[in-house]
Formats: structure tokens, sequence, C-alpha cells
């Protein structure tokens, strides 16, 4: 009993002596081909996921947290809050088909977010893990997005918003 109250204690004051920062519009865009049109109608959705964009994202949070005074030894914590898959070009494609996309950082073992809807014509991701603290490495994400290849090359832009808890004392 009383190491649950010491465990609730330390949580409340690490609360009350944190500070939260929120880091918006980190966005990547490319350019995504078009699936092989021989084989995409003879294969099932399921088989025909494959990885969309594999990259890097530099999120650029040292500089954000210096000018607050805090380094990243200060981060408890870095949590991506929404993420969006938006169409640059060609103008009018149903993005529909983008729905059930998967999010991943780093590796394919953890999946952080899926794509559950559209809203005019923005697939929408739906955080599933938020927490990437372990996942940011050298102020970078290593970003891996699955789905179906659409059957014509698009430019999409990946838009993402995160939640950095910054310590107030080291």
């Amino acid at each position: 009993m009383v190491l649950l109250v010491a465990a609730s204690c330390k949580k409340a004051v690490e609360d009350v002596l944190s500070t939260e920062i929120p880091v918006k519009d980190q966005s990547v865009t490319f350019v995504l081909q078009p699936a092989n049109a021989n084989e995409a109608p003879a294969r099932v959705k399921a088989e025909s996921e494959e990885v969309l964009y594999d990259g890097v994202l530099k999120i650029n949070i040292a500089a954000e947290l210096e000018s607050r005074g805090f380094s990243f030894e200060n981060i408890k914590s870095f949590l991506i809050t929404q993420g969006t898959l938006e169409e640059t070009t060609p103008d009018g494609f149903d993005m529909k088909g983008f729905i059930g996309a998967k999010l991943y950082f780093d590796n394919r073992d953890q999946l952080v977010a899926k794509v559950d809807k559209v809203e005019k014509g923005i697939a929408r991701f739906t955080i599933v893990n938020p927490q990437l603290l372990d996942k940011l490495e050298n102020d970078e994400l290593h970003i891996i997005l699955v789905g179906v290849r659409p059957s014509i090359q698009l430019k999409l832009t990946l838009k993402m918003d995160y939640l950095v808890k910054v310590s107030l004392i080291k």
C-alpha cells in the first residue's frame, strides 16, 4: 500500500514539474508509383499490401527545446497525436483506397496508426500506439507506411503532429 502511494505521489510530482510542447505539421512528401497493371487485379487485397514509403523524417525538436531552455535529456515522452495522408497531385483521386494503410516507426513490429476513414479527400489515421520516444533518434524518425498501391502515380504528403512532454528539471 505504501509503495502504491509513493508511486502515485512520484507521478503527480513529475506531472507538476513538466510541460508539454506541441510539434505541429511535420510532413514528408513522396511520389508513389502505380501498381503493376498485370498483377493488381489478380491479387487479394490483404496480399497486395506493401511498403508505400520507407524514409526518415527530420523532426527538428532539438532547436525547439533549446529555444525554451530544455535539452533532449529533459524529454519524458514523445507522442504522435494525429496524422493524415493527403493527395498533392493529381487532384480528385479517391483516397478511400488508403483505408487500412498502416503506419509504423523504425520497424514493422508494432503498429502505431492505421487509416480508418477518409474525410474531404484526406485519409485520417487512428492512433493505436502513440509513444515514440524510443523511436526518436538523432532528431529523426524512421517512417514506414504500408498499404495497397494505387492504380495511378500519386504525389502524397504524410502530415503528423506530436506532443513532447519535458521535465522542468533534469
